[in-house]
C-alpha cells in the first residue's frame, strides 16, 4: 500500500510539473511551479531548482538566487542537492557578489570533496583570472589537470586555459606536447 501511495504521489507531482512547463510564458511557468506542493524535501529541492531555472528564463535573477539559496541551506535536503544549488547561486552572482565572498563559497564546495569539487576549483581559477592573479589561476588549473577524477572536457578546458595564460601544462609532472596531448 505504501509503495502504491508513494508512486501515486510521484506521478501526481510529475504530472503537475509537466502541466506547469507546458505554459508558453516563463512567468506563467514560474507561477504554476510555485503552486505545486512537493511531498518530501528532496522533491521540494528539485522543484525549487526547476522553479529557479524558469525564473531565470523570466529574467527574475533575484527570485532564482533566492530559491537556490533556500535549497542550499536546508538541512533536510540531501547534500548533493544543497551543493548544486549553492554552486548555481554562486555562479549566478558573478557580477553582483564580491569576488572574496564567491571565493569563500567555492572554497567550501571544493573542500567538501563532493561531486562539484573540481567545478568549484575551476570557478576559483576563473576568480583568480578576474583578479589578475595568473600564477594562482595556472596552479589551480594545473591541479585540476592532474586530478584523477577530472573529466575529459574539464581536462581539455584546463589545458587550453593554462596555454592561453602563457603557462606550460604538465600531466603528472611531465610537460604536455599540445599536438600529441
Amino acid at each position: 500500500y505504501r509503495k502504491a501511495q508513494a508512486r501515486a504521489q510521484s506521478e501526481a507531482l510529475g504530472d503537475a510539473v509537466l502541466a506547469a512547463l507546458e505554459n508558453e510564458d516563463a512567468a506563467a511557468r514560474v507561477s504554476a511551479l510555485e503552486g505545486i506542493t512537493a511531498p518530501d524535501p528532496q522533491a521540494a529541492a528539485v522543484l525549487a531548482m526547476l522553479t529557479a531555472s524558469e525564473q531565470l528564463a523570466a529574467e527574475d535573477l533575484e527570485g532564482a538566487i533566492g530559491n537556490l539559496n533556500a535549497v542550499a541551506i536546508d538541512g533536510n535536503i540531501a547534500q548533493v542537492y544543497r551543493q548544486i544549488a549553492q554552486f548555481k547561486a554562486l555562479t549566478l552572482q558573478a557580477d553582483t557578489m564580491d569576488a572574496s565572498d564567491r571565493k569563500q563559497g567555492f572554497e567550501a564546495l571544493g573542500a567538501a570533496g563532493g561531486s562539484l569539487r573540481l567545478m568549484a576549483q575551476e570557478q576559483l581559477a576563473l576568480i583568480a583570472i578576474q583578479e589578475d592573479d595568473i600564477t594562482t589561476a595556472i596552479a589551480t588549473y594545473q591541479g585540476i589537470l592532474n586530478d584523477a577524477q577530472v573529466t575529459p572536457d574539464l581536462q581539455q578546458r584546463a589545458l587550453q586555459v593554462i596555454v592561453a595564460l602563457g603557462g606550460e601544462p604538465e600531466l603528472n609532472g611531465a610537460p604536455i606536447d599540445e599536438n600529441n596531448g
